[in-house]
């Protein structure tokens, strides 16, 4: 054993000679690496953060390598430059509301086709630039209403069946969502809208979308607390129209505004055709609570969500708004000629609509509630005012975190406020169950709604409605 392997001291001699060699080149290596820029991690890399680290790092809890030193040590931390920051993918920056950043090439990576509850079914490009998904909404119910007469009308009913597509071109802030009507005696058109944001504070809305005079109506349905809009809502807001809006967010995201310039005519433009505009505004002021993250189709300030609790317990919120639109309608009236028979078009004073609304909203832990109130004039140029009052307060609490919710709600209409006496009073109480969040819930309602006149399709007296709703969204 002891011939084969050489005398003591020779071998002694080599090793010692092999160390000194061996710290003698890292000495003059060293600096070199240091200088020389990292290799850019590969593909398969970059989807394992261990994988992706540079070469000679160490991830976190590792072991350290057998037959490490101090010295070692010592000279990796003079000479190895600091890790690259890790690296973000542009659709996951762009859903934290943060600055897109440039795009990249990468090899051997193709267009993203993902399946969720939350999105549908979408597609995206591999630079994250192109995207398009496809959704759904649909709403059934079996509705019992008793009239004032005794008369009980029990239906079921298939609110909405709409069917939904979003995506963004060129950028991630040009976005579309188109949404279309099936339920009804015919399909229709409900939104189309294309919306230029590149900077928070500034963005541009065109196409047929919501009007922005209500902080409820603003809500997207699915999030709503209710089965519906209140009486008071439908009667003093103004719906969906064509028209171009400005609008964005600054401080933060807590002082929000959009302006915007609508045909006037309404989803079915067939409201008028005197080629009158309507003017329509608003400001939102976030006191308590953050940023909230943008969606695709849905405001992207201060949230307009009833139903955030679904992502657990909430901070403390408080937002106020305030909401106008200005209308101007012409009126005619027909005619008959009793000796011809004949029908003729006689051109009236036209009329305007001023109205204003406020609103206010608190949040915290399970609890939603906001308030709502609104003021309409009606002028027209004859002389003859008429002004309209109304208000709409609810307030939800959960009490199964994310499964059961309980939620009332009060409503109050006066048309005319000469007439103060004429009024409508909605008084609602239900409860939510979320079989999976907003994508699958059940709504059970009772509303006993009071009136005093005939307005819209509320009859003088007083009506009972129960309503049991199934809620499916993908």
């Amino acid at each position: 054993m002891s011939s084969s392997r050489g005398p003591q001291a020779s071998c002694g001699a080599r090793r010692w000679g092999a160390a000194v060699l061996a710290l003698l080149v890292c000495t003059l290596v060293s600096p070199l690496r240091a200088q020389t820029p990292a290799a850019a991690p590969s593909a398969e890399a970059e989807d394992d953060p261990a994988r992706a680290l540079p070469e000679g790092a160490e991830t976190e809890g590792d072991p350290e390598p057998e037959g490490s030193s101090p010295a070692s040590e010592t000279r990796s931390e003079e000479a190895a430059p600091p890790p690259p920051p890790p690296k973000v993918r542009p659709q996951v920056a762009a859903d934290a509301n943060k600055a897109e950043e440039p795009n990249e090439e990468r090899p051997g990576r193709g267009a993203r086709v993902y399946a969720d509850a939350e999105h549908g079914l979408a597609i995206d490009s591999a630079d994250g630039n192109y995207g398009i998904g496809f959704g759904f909404l649909g709403k059934a119910a079996f509705e019992n209403r008793t009239t004032p007469d005794g008369e009980s009308d029990p239906a079921f009913r298939l609110l909405m069946a709409r069917p939904i597509l979003r995506g963004h071109v060129f950028r991630r802030w040009i976005d579309f969502f188109v949404q279309f009507e099936l339920a009804g005696a015919s399909a229709r058109l409900v939104d189309a809208q294309l919306t230029v944001r590149p900077f928070d504070a500034v963005g541009i809305r065109v196409g047929q979308f919501i009007v922005p005079t209500s902080r409820s109506y603003m809500t997207p349905v699915p999030a709503l607390q209710f089965p519906d809009f209140s009486a008071a809502n439908d009667f003093f807001r103004a719906g969906r129209d064509i028209g171009a809006m400005f609008f964005g967010s600054v401080l933060n995201h807590r002082l929000e505004y959009y302006a915007g310039i609508f045909d006037g005519r309404g989803i079915d433009l067939s409201n008028k055709t005197d080629g009158k505009l309507l003017y329509a505004g608003r400001v939102g002021w976030a006191v308590f609570g953050g940023k909230a993250p943008k969606s695709i189709g849905m405001p992207p300030a201060i949230a307009y969500d009833e139903t955030a609790a679904l992502k657990g317990p909430l901070p403390l919120g408080l937002h106020f708004g305030l909401s106008a639109f200005h209308d101007t309608f012409a009126r005619t009236q027909e005619i008959v000629d009793p000796d011809t028979r004949r029908t003729t078009q006689e051109v009236l004073p036209d009329s305007r609509r001023t109205s204003v609304a406020a609103d206010a909203m608190f949040q915290i832990a399970g609890l939603y509630s906001a308030f709502e109130i609104y003021h309409d004039w009606r002028v027209e140029d004859g002389g003859s005012e008429q002004r309209g009052l109304g208000s709409t307060a609810q307030i939800g609490q959960f009490v199964w975190p994310q499964r059961l919710e309980l939620v009332a709600r009060f409503s109050f209409i006066t048309p005319n406020i000469a007439l103060s006496r004429r009024s409508l009073r909605s008084y609602e109480i239900g409860t939510n169950g979320y079989i999976y969040g907003n994508n699958l819930k059940l709504q059970l309602r009772y509303a006993l709604d009071d009136a005093d006149l005939q307005l819209r399709s509320f009859q003088p007296g007083i009506t009972h409605l129960l309503t049991l709703q199934l809620q499916a969204m993908l």
